[in-house]
């Protein structure tokens, strides 16, 4: 055991990887190391860096101030606008296949049309600039009753 943590010590202290990863990093006993395991372990440890940088970025493109282009009183319209929409449907499962059914079929197409609502922010502002405030909340709100619709028929 102590062998390992030698090499642990000297792999983190050497800037081979980061403390974080010591944990992944698995060293063999030497009779039974084979190319093809320490191959494996190193190309965990890139896929885990590389997947690590990735959740980094998109953490921070969530935090940037294209979300918040939206104001809070447009984003509740949108709320209630696509809910007008999925609300009858919602009801008609909830009497044919249960509330648990029906919630669940709610829950994912909510999800799916704010997915699709989270991609406008960019254009609401090119529009919010360009046209002005109510032409650009007219138009989000078309786009949130569009897309609601669209996977109102896409789940029928």
């Amino acid at each position: 055991m102590h062998k390992y943590y030698m090499i642990a010590a000297f792999v983190v202290s050497a800037g081979i990887v980061t403390p974080a990863y010591t944990q992944d990093f698995y060293m063999p006993p030497p009779s039974t190391v084979d190319s093809s395991v320490i191959s494996l372990s190193r190309e965990n440890l890139r896929h885990q860096r590389e997947t690590d940088a990735c959740l980094r970025v998109n953490r921070s493109r969530a935090d940037d101030s294209e979300n918040a282009a939206v104001p809070e009183d447009v984003m509740a319209q949108v709320e209630s606008t696509s809910m007008a929409v999925l609300q009858p449907e919602y009801n008609r499962r909830a009497a044919t296949d249960g509330k648990v059914r029906a919630k669940q079929w709610l829950n994912a197409s909510a999800r799916s049309v704010g997915l699709e609502m989270g991609r406008l922010p960019p254009e609401y502002l090119r529009r919010l600039q360009s046209q002005g405030r109510a032409s650009a909340d007219a138009w989000y709100m078309a786009q949130a009753r569009s897309a609601s619709e669209r996977q109102f028929a896409s789940t029928r």
